[in-house]
């Protein structure tokens, strides 16, 4: 059976927990690395921890990243057939096939379930 975590140990896990980025991580890791007061399962769960956290941290950065780099692409396919269906020098098959483009990765926002993230996006990228 698993021994309870000391008062300490819960309130740093508390703060990993809620860490919204790598520099508080850092700062909680050198703390309790400092720190002679836990016991060895309590340092190790600590550290476990802290590497779980800035595992979810980088997944968030590149999901965000990931996103901001479809919603772009979604935008300037759009922005291209809007230009190309207004405008003149481009044949019905030209401006069909830009549509599609569009509609490829719109599908994407989709099927990821993004379409209110893609709107809102839209908005403040205007």
């Amino acid at each position: 059976m698993a021994k309870r975590m000391s008062r300490k140990a819960q309130v740093y896990l508390t703060k990993i927990k809620a860490a919204s980025n790598e520099y508080d991580l850092k700062g909680m890791e050198i703390t309790i690395k400092k720190d002679t007061a836990f016991e060895w399962s309590e340092f190790t769960r600590l550290n476990d921890a802290i590497e779980e956290k800035r595992v979810g941290l980088r997944t968030d950065q590149e999901s965000a990243k990931l996103k901001e780099l479809v919603f772009f692409r979604a935008k300037a396919e759009l922005d291209g057939y809007l230009m190309m269906k207004d405008g003149d020098g481009y044949t019905e098959e030209e401006t069909e096939r830009q549509r599609e483009r569009f509609s490829s990765i719109y599908q994407i926002i989709e099927e990821a379930e993004l379409e209110d993230e893609y709107d809102a996006w839209k908005q403040i990228n205007a």
